[in-house]
């Protein structure tokens, strides 16, 4: 809803370019103490899980479409650390017909 994107589905490797930067939202709440990533990369625990649906349902962890603004000071933030080396941007496969 927050994208306005029916297609738009959660990527959380490339969370800043693919989700903050092409689709113009962010996630705020994240209700655990590790930093972003995908439920099955938590583990077996359920509780954790179970944390993670309700901060969704209640609406304590949510999507917030950002101002023009916001996403240019992001994308500037984001470009310093991949230049500090704090960040390393996942680029794409070579694809193997290349020539």
């Amino acid at each position: 809803e927050a994208t306005g994107v029916e297609t738009a589905n959660m990527e959380y490797v490339q969370y800043e370019r693919k989700i903050v930067q092409d689709l113009g939202v962010v996630l705020e709440g994240w209700p655990l103490e590790e930093p972003l990533t995908r439920p099955s990369a938590l583990g077996s625990s359920l509780g954790k899980l179970e944390k993670l649906r309700n901060a969704l349902i209640e609406g304590t962890c949510k999507f917030r479409k950002i101002s023009a603004e916001e996403k240019a000071q992001r994308y500037q933030e984001w470009r310093g650390r991949i230049a500090s080396g704090e960040v390393i941007e996942k680029s794409r496969k070579e694809r193997s017909d290349k020539g």
